[in-house]
């Protein structure tokens, strides 16, 4: 096994103080260029790594983001990662990577785990479940992407969402210019964007002079049972003609359940999260495409300029999304 090459190895072949080798390789200029370029050049003959854990204890400073979203299967959220992991490539930062299910159990045994590690800063995509980001976060610098855990969340954390009410209210009206009278709306648990898309989707049925009735609405929690319950109360009771949904994995399952029943082909629908197989199917559809990309961007430059200027007033960013639809 390959021993490993220390700092006072370099320093011994080089012949200098171990001082004077690590001012080298940060490339102090207190050391002269021609030094600095023969140094570079030994440590990387000899395959010397740097103590990052050593370098992180002096500096205060790890270099690692924390990162926390809460479904990794749902395809928001890759494209979210992408945003996040190409900015944060950019800066010369890690990220290490949590994924809750939704579970605010899990999100607090990973924020103490995570503020353990001394990360220099968190982007959070919140369970909802939690009320004391305060202490868990501590004084770590902290972004919320896609949902805040509460309405007033947004005045103590930097914030960067999709303007969830006007992508609702606008995907709605889609669904009554193409004829809906009866417009169902199958929401999420995720109480924060659940409740703003629900408010949208509430407006434009107002506007239009139709009845926005809770009846309507139904919830799922994802699980197929949920799903297919909530679903089958809105078409048997409430005599549905078109429904939205609060995102793709919904999506998926109502368009199985409707196939079952024959009814696929007469129901018009909407969704957040388009994806690009959308543009493939054989269904009435109208898809919110959010800037999730853009999304994780944002939230890495919000974040390293909280780093870099703690006291900065908190801001909040709402993006625009793009609507697609096939008929």
């Amino acid at each position: 096994m390959a021993k490993h090459v220390t700092l006072a190895d370099v320093a011994k072949r080089v012949g200098m103080a171990p001082s004077t080798v690590s001012r080298a390789l940060r490339d102090s200029p207190r050391v002269t260029p021609a030094t600095r370029a023969r140094i570079h050049q030994i440590a990387e003959d000899m395959n010397f790594q740097p103590n990052t854990l050593a370098q992180s204890i002096r500096n205060q400073q790890t270099d690692t983001i924390g990162i926390i979203v809460s479904n990794i299967l749902n395809p928001y959220f890759t494209e979210l990662l992408r945003g996040i992991g190409d900015e944060l490539a950019l800066s010369g930062k890690r990220m290490v990577l949590f994924n809750t299910d939704e579970q605010a159990a899990k999100e607090t045994r990973f924020l103490n785990a995570l503020t353990g590690q001394m990360v220099d800063g968190l982007i959070i995509a919140s369970t909802g479940g939690i009320d004391n980001y305060d202490k868990l976060t501590q004084t770590t610098p902290t972004v919320f992407v896609d949902r805040v855990p509460n309405a007033d969340s947004i005045h103590h954390y930097d914030a960067v969402l999709t303007d969830n009410p006007a992508a609702a209210r606008d995907l709605t009206q889609r669904l009554i210019d193409a004829g809906g009278k009866r417009i169902g709306f199958i929401g999420s648990q995720v109480a924060f964007s659940a409740i703003e898309r629900l408010n949208g989707y509430q407006q434009a049925l107002t506007d239009n002079g139709l009845p926005a009735k809770r009846n309507l609405t139904r919830q799922t929690d994802y699980t197929p049972a949920a799903t297919a319950k909530a679903l089958n109360e809105l078409l048997q009771q409430e005599k549905i003609d078109s429904l939205i949904v609060a995102d793709s994995v919904i999506l998926s399952q109502v368009m199985k359940l409707l196939k079952q029943q024959g009814k696929l082909a007469t129901f018009k629908l909407g969704t957040f999260d388009y994806l690009s197989w959308f543009d493939y199917l054989d269904v009435d559809l109208v898809a919110v495409q959010q800037s999730t990309y853009a999304i994780g961007h944002a939230a890495v430059t919000t974040l390293l300029n909280r780093i870099a200027t703690p006291t900065a007033p908190i801001t909040t960013q709402r993006l625009p999304v793009t609507l697609h639809q096939n008929f």
